[in-house]
């Protein structure tokens, strides 16, 4: 039988300043929502690694690149082991990779409800968040599960670009859509709020 999950996590929860590639605030990363194909291996290996964290192995990548090539696979199967590949490729460091992996996953099979979402990382980690918020841009047409996730995306996206007023409303809307969500918590972290006698209210960053 084949099955579908869903497991929404993030990549890393602590602050590491070299995690993200082309960004410099080193206080988060991008989260991801792996999707996988529960089958036969090789698929079944693939997807396992990319449930697993961590950086893959040469056994896992192996794995990744047979379920790919395999034609007997439904196509939504495929496509599921392309976006699998294409996290293991994002957790080797290799973003353009995965973000071709995931572009194939989609062609191949269009509704993928997580693809923006995997996508918006590996921009993230390439350096190219403004590519990452246009991506996001309608948050609302996203799967409801899904958009905590795609929230604190794009939150990571506006800090990367300074804008933080837009970064801090992002990781707010993460939380209230999952209330508890350490990623964006962690990240509400390194905020605080002013209210001086002059303006009204003010944001300012405190980045760790």
């Amino acid at each position: 039988m084949n099955l579908y999950m869903h497991l929404a996590k993030s990549l890393h929860r602590s602050a590491l300043s070299s995690v993200i590639v082309g960004l410099t605030f080193g206080l988060g990363a991008a989260a991801q929502v792996d999707k996988f194909y529960v089958g036969d291996a090789p698929a079944a290996a693939c997807a396992e690694a990319a449930a697993s964290g961590g950086i893959p192995d040469y056994g896992a990548m192996g794995a990744c690149r047979d379920a790919v090539r395999d034609t007997a696979l439904l196509r939504s199967d495929r496509a599921a082991s392309l976006v699998n590949y294409g996290i293991l490729q994002m957790r080797r460091g290799d973003s353009a990779g995965a973000l071709d992996l995931f572009d194939q996953a989609k062609r191949l099979s269009p509704r993928l409800p997580d693809i923006r979402v995997n996508v918006s990382a590996a921009l993230i980690r390439a350096g190219e968040a403004e590519a990452a918020i246009d991506l996001l841009d309608d948050i609302a047409s996203i799967d409801p599960d899904l958009r905590p996730v795609a929230h604190f995306n794009r939150g990571l996206a506006y800090w990367g670009l300074e804008e933080f007023q837009s970064a801090y409303e992002d990781f707010n809307a993460a939380i209230r859509l999952r209330p508890g969500y350490a990623p964006a918590a962690n990240m509400l972290e390194n905020f605080e709020i002013r209210t001086p006698a002059g303006p009204a209210r003010q944001l300012a960053s405190t980045p760790g």
